[in-house]
C-alpha cells in the first residue's frame, strides 16, 4: 500500500456501479489543477498512473467535482499532504 496519503473513492451500494471502489495515492497523481469555469462546478482534475500490481495498468485522466463548494479547500489540503508525503 504505501506510506503516502491518497484519496479513496466508495460508490453507493448501486448494483449498477461495477466500480465498487478506487484509491489514488497521492504520489502516483500529476498534474493536478483547480479549475473554475463560470457556469459549472468547480473542480480539480489531474493524471493518475496505475500502481504496481494494482489491477490495471497504464494512465487515467481524473476529474473531481465539488457541486456543494469545497474544492478548493480540499485542492489546498490535498497539495499540503501531498508535499508533506515526499519528505
Amino acid at each position: 500500500m504505501g506510506k503516502y496519503p491518497r484519496v479513496i473513492f466508495v460508490t453507493s451500494h448501486s448494483v449498477n456501479d461495477p466500480m465498487l471502489s478506487f484509491m489514488m495515492p497521492f504520489d502516483l497523481m500529476s498534474n493536478c489543477t483547480l479549475e473554475q469555469p463560470v457556469f459549472a462546478p468547480i473542480y480539480i482534475q489531474g493524471t493518475i498512473q496505475a500502481a504496481p500490481d494494482g489491477g490495471w495498468e497504464g494512465q487515467a485522466t481524473f476529474k473531481l467535482s465539488f457541486r456543494k463548494g469545497g474544492a478548493i479547500t480540499f485542492f489546498q489540503l490535498m497539495m499540503k499532504a501531498a508535499s508533506a508525503g515526499e519528505r
